[in-house]
């Protein structure tokens, strides 16, 4: 039903569906109030319940139970009613008593309040009083005339003041609820009438804004499928222009992919070499490292020599220095030998034998001082070698730093060109890695040429379509009675017919 209508008819056709259903809502809303109000089916039956209980209970406000329970006691000849009553009288005042504390909290100040908890109270509890000291005394002593008495006097006395308030309450709790009545079906009265004119003005105002949301989308609308309808024809001409330049650009990114290839054959040959050159290079800063660690060894060890043969000679001037204290000892036992020579010739045929021994101290003397300067001959012989052998070590110390010096800067020429050359090769290795990642660019580059080519048909194909999904997006607005399906080529102006052209401030004529 709604596929022939446009837009504005759907829009209105909603709003009338939310009107409807609203004012049934509000049907609802009034049939439910009219049912639960104040006289109304439910209030009444509610009413009725509680008339009908308080007509078959006695009311615990009123003592009319406790008055013919007085007079049951009276009247009753047996002892156990007559206690079971006496009970039952007791009960009736304390539920009395409750329900007057119930009241007391519960009712407003006012003349109802008044006349049930102070007027009737009085008396109440005046005719408990005098149930309690003096009728029942009386009618437990079995002294019936004068609890007759109490009956027919100042008990029915009492019981008519109190039941004279409790006329009057029930008087004035009725005239409360006939006042409380009326103005609730006043105010049920004046909320119909306020909630049908809201219902009406709700209705009324969505017709309006409906209205307006139609004018308010419509116009936009319609200006967005003149833009669309415009763009779709650029769309389709640029697709083309775009369609043509890439397929020349695709023949450029082809030529410019050989001519990458063939300068990176180059640089992959140019790299090889360099590779070539720093492996090389690297080979002699081994080699280069390795002569400067001998030469380091070898100067190590010279010095190493040359500490020796200094401790030789200062060993040997030590032993010369005890070789001299040697011959000075042989030098002095000579001296006391030749003393003891002297003494034992003084001493005549008892020194015989204490000469020969000093002759043989002197014989050893003399001999361990000829020892002594062999021995010290030797030693400056041999000190003199040493020193010699020292001077020439120093001169090979000399020596192995000059070579270690030349060595070392060998070692560092070799390591300049090794990091050189390897640092070319680096490079060469980046300008190919450069050259390949440019030769994948350009073949990336030819395949989206004719990916873009590609592109434009299919964009073309597409522009197609948005000006079928204009024309058809019109057929939405105004309707499909309003628009030729064959229309394609220009829906936009369908739509500005249908609706009687457009001002030139952009407002449509919906």
């Amino acid at each position: 039903m709604m596929r022939g209508l446009g837009l504005r008819g759907k829009l209105y056709f909603v709003a009338m569906v939310v009107v409807v259903g609203f004012a049934a809502f509000g049907l609802l809303a009034f049939d439910t109030l009219r049912t639960v109000q104040v006289n109304g089916p439910y209030y009444r039956n509610i009413v009725q319940s509680k008339d009908v209980i308080a007509d078959i209970l006695p009311p615990p406000e009123y003592i009319i139970e406790t008055h013919l329970t007085a007079f049951q006691i009276w009247a009753e000849p047996d002892a156990q009613a007559q206690a079971r009553l006496i009970e039952r009288v007791a009960a009736l005042e304390a539920e009395y008593h409750a329900r007057h504390e119930f009241w007391q909290q519960d009712l407003a100040a006012g003349d109802l309040k008044s006349r049930l908890l102070v007027d009737s109270y009085e008396p109440a509890m005046q005719y408990y009083r005098t149930i309690r000291e003096q009728f029942l005394p009386a009618v437990q002593r079995g002294d019936r005339d004068a609890a007759a008495a109490l009956l027919g006097g100042p008990l029915k006395e009492l019981y008519g003041r109190h039941r004279a308030a409790i006329d009057r309450t029930v008087e004035l709790a009725t005239q409360r609820n006939q006042n409380d009545e009326q103005a609730a079906r006043a105010v049920i009265a004046t909320r119909t009438v306020v909630m049908v004119g809201l219902g009406v003005g709700i209705g009324a105002g969505l017709l309006a804004a409906f209205a307006l949301l139609a004018r308010a989308i419509l116009g936009p609308i319609r200006r967005i499928i003149t833009g669309l309808t415009e763009g779709a024809v650029q769309m389709s001409e640029a697709a083309s222009q775009v369609a043509s330049t890439a397929q020349v650009l695709a023949g450029n990114a082809s030529e410019q992919a050989s001519s990458l290839e063939e300068t990176s054959s180059a640089l992959e040959q140019v790299a090889a070499m360099a590779r070539a050159n720093a492996t090389n290079a690297r080979q002699a800063n081994e080699f280069s490292d390795r002569a400067k660690a001998a030469a380091q060894a070898g100067d190590g060890t010279m010095t190493q020599l040359n500490r020796a043969m200094n401790g030789v000679n200062e060993s040997s001037a030590r032993i010369g220095n005890i070789i001299k204290v040697i011959e000075e000892i042989a030098f002095q036992t000579n001296l006391l030998a030749l003393n003891a020579a002297v003494e034992a010739a003084r001493a005549g045929e008892h020194g015989k034998g204490f000469a020969v021994v000093a002759e043989e101290v002197r014989n050893l003397a003399q001999r361990a001082a000829q020892a002594s300067r062999e021995v010290t001959g030797l030693i400056e012989d041999s000190v003199a070698r040493a020193r010699e052998g020292a001077a020439v070590s120093q001169q090979v110390v000399t020596t192995l730093g000059t070579i270690l010096a030349d060595a070392t800067q060998v070692a560092d020429l070799v390591s300049g060109i090794t990091r050189a050359s390897e640092e070319q090769a680096q490079g060469i290795e980046q300008v190919n890695t450069a050259v390949s990642q440019m030769d994948k660019v350009t073949q990336q580059n030819a395949a989206g040429a004719e990916e873009s080519a590609a592109s434009a048909e299919e964009l073309a194909a597409q522009a197609a379509a948005v000006k079928a999904m204009v024309a058809e997006l019109t057929g939405v607005i105004v309707g499909r009675s309003g628009v030729d399906p064959g229309d394609a080529e220009a829906p936009a102006s369908a739509a500005v017919a249908e609706t009687g052209g457009s001002t030139r401030d952009g407002r449509t004529g919906l």
